[in-house]
């Protein structure tokens, strides 16, 4: 209270209810500010402040909301063509229409697709200035109808004439990326995709794909999602997400996952039927929206559809003021686009990571808003291996190695962690070997850590503590270990599991130059983790039996003499390392020996 005299006489006065008021000093009234990390200790605070003598009272500072009676669209039944939306009903939409309105201002939905017509009776108020990018003028049309159809589901009028959109009050930004085949180029829609964001649209939707994937347009996608939610369509053709499960695919379809959908930082939208049930020629994920069982060195998240909305008989807007019923995932899109608008105009949300870990735990957008507090919901991403050191950093990029150790190793395990939903905070991991697995076959030095960070809704980050386990010295070479993390937070209840496998090595690396002569001895295996040059006048001898692997690109060049001499029974081995790499050859100083050998994964003969 800076504008309060603590030295001025205090007044009393008996007021309307008859209660005599003493005004009292109100100058050391104080309002304490949290840093963002510390938030979640508010009620704490407050407790503590309590018990404190010298303290009168500590109470929270309550969020305050206005009073207004506006809403989204107290009335839309007279929109002649309503009754045909059956959508809005099955995706909870018109349950936030009568809604207070908290958030006044009108969310800008990019509708980056064919164009739109924004001449349409149904449209034209609710359009605003978007951008060609087809034929590069601001003047946008839709020479197809795609678009169209797309901007009526998300943001129709409601204007009594014909049909209304999720969110009436939201405006659309026509974006034209597409021709009037539908089809266009990656580099265009990333133009439209910047140009969207830089001008203030709020909610992108791309009812469109592709199943290339592009570094690129993940850069320019995953800057967008900073500043706006990305809305995508999963594609009809059927398949599934994942390109591993071939014992899933329908009627022969190929697997594989359909871009900007199944991006992790896009919200991409499968299509249900009036039913619920997935429509026949959706795309879908099918492990759910949270967990993702494949991933890359480009998206180590791994790929994910997270929503359903109806997608089937879907009645909209089409150019010329005209009207008319498509189906497909590009309709799904829009409508959860839309109903998203919506859901931010009349519930506060403090980030878009909670609005995302309530949308990706509910099944519709009246769900979504009913939503009052969701408990914490760990997942483990998955698993960080690397030999014990100092810890450095706490990023995955500061993080080595893969899932193959060596015999003898002592092996530090950081589980990269996300929280789904609520906030996690004393979060615990455990590591054990898996129930069917030898227990003898590693010791576990650390079985219990402690993350060492708090979590908010979506919040990721890899554990500042390791989990530690040994392997033993005596196993076997190419021994897989089946392992589990099992995580926990003071706020969930029970254990979440993630199982992993690594695989342990023993043997013996063989690499640089020999100076001196050298024998590889009959029932081990030798890894070529660089090249292996044997010096001039200088002899190698491989023993029938003998096993070597050669990492990515590597090669034996003999400057000398190298005898390998294998027997049927006891073949001399040469292969890749890892599986589906490829190696380069064994070269001697007069010609490469085998020109066949880097096709082979096996190899039998004499080398002299």
């Amino acid at each position: 209270m800076p504008n309060e005299n603590p030295n001025r006489q205090m007044r009393r006065a008996r007021v309307f209810n008859g209660e005599m008021i003493q005004e009292r000093d109100l100058s050391q009234l104080y309002c304490l500010k949290l840093s963002a990390e510390h938030q979640h200790e508010i009620i704490q605070m407050v407790e503590e402040l309590n018990a404190l003598e010298e303290v009168e009272y500590a109470e929270p500072n309550y969020r305050v909301y206005m009073m207004g009676g506006e809403c989204i669209a107290e009335k839309y039944g007279t929109n002649l063509m309503y009754h045909q939306q059956w959508y809005l009903d099955a995706y909870g939409v018109t349950e936030l229409w009568d809604k207070p309105i908290i958030n006044s201002a009108r969310p800008v939905i990019a509708i980056i697709d064919t164009g739109v017509d924004t001449t349409h009776p149904d449209l034209q108020d609710n359009c605003i200035e978007g951008y060609d990018f087809v034929n590069n003028t601001s003047y946008v049309t839709d020479d197809n109808m795609h678009g169209t159809h797309v901007a009526g589901i998300a943001a129709a009028c409601n204007n009594e004439m014909g049909i209304i959109g999720a969110n009436p009050l939201a405006l659309i930004m026509p974006i034209k990326v597409l021709g009037k085949d539908g089809s266009g180029d990656g580099a265009t829609v990333l133009r439209g995709v910047s140009y969207a964001v830089e001008h203030g649209a709020k909610i992108l939707n791309l009812s469109l794909g592709s199943y290339g994937y592009s570094k690129a347009a993940a850069d320019v996608y995953r800057n967008a999602s900073l500043s706006a939610i990305i809305v995508a369509a999963a594609g009809n053709d059927g398949k599934c997400i994942y390109a591993s499960h071939m014992g899933l695919q329908k009627h022969g379809i190929q697997p594989e996952p359909s871009f900007p959908g199944a991006y992790s930082f896009v919200l991409g939208v499968q299509a249900t039927n009036r039913k619920g049930n997935l429509a026949s020629f959706s795309n879908y994920d099918d492990d759910g929206p949270l967990f993702s069982c494949e991933a890359s060195l480009n998206e180590p998240d791994g790929f994910n559809y997270e929503l359903k909305a109806p997608g089937t008989e879907i009645y909209s807007t089409l150019p010329g003021g005209n009207y008319g019923e498509l189906q497909g995932t590009s309709m799904a899109s829009p409508l959860v686009a839309g109903a998203i608008s919506a859901l931010m105009m009349v519930k506060k949300y403090d980030s878009q990571e909670q609005l995302w870990a309530e949308l990706l735990h509910t099944n519709n957008i009246a769900e979504t808003y009913a939503l009052t507090e969701l408990p914490a919901d760990l997942d483990v991403v998955r698993i960080m291996l690397r030999e014990r050191k100092e810890f450095s950093d706490e990023t995955e990029d500061a993080y080595i190695g893969n899932n193959v150790v060596k015999a003898g190793e002592t092996i530090n395990i950081y589980p990269v962690i996300r929280c789904t939903s609520g906030d996690a905070s004393n979060i615990k991991s455990i590591i054990e070997v898996d129930e069917n697995e030898d227990p003898n076959c590693v010791q576990i030095v650390t079985g219990e850590a402690d993350f060492g960070w708090h979590l908010d809704a979506m919040g990721k980050a890899v554990s500042k503590n390791p989990l530690v386990v040994k392997i033993p010295e005596g196993i076997a070479d190419s021994r897989h270990i089946r392992m589990r993390i099992k995580v926990s937070c003071e706020n969930q209840e029970g254990f979440n599991y993630r199982s992993f496998t690594f695989i342990a090595n023993n043997m013996e690396t063989i690499s640089g130059i020999l100076s001196e002569n050298t024998t590889l001895y009959s029932g081990h295996t030798y890894y070529v983790e660089d090249d292996l040059v044997v010096n001039e006048g200088v002899t190698l001898m491989i023993e029938p039996g003998t096993r070597l692997e050669f990492a990515k690109d590597k090669l034996l060049l003999s400057n000398g003499k190298l005898e390998a001499r294998g027997t049927a029974e006891k073949p001399i081995v040469f292969t890749s390392h890892h599986s589906g790499e490829r190696w380069k050859n064994i070269k001697t100083r007069k010609k490469s020996v085998i020109p066949k050998i880097r096709k082979q994964s096996q190899w039998q003969s004499q080398l002299q």
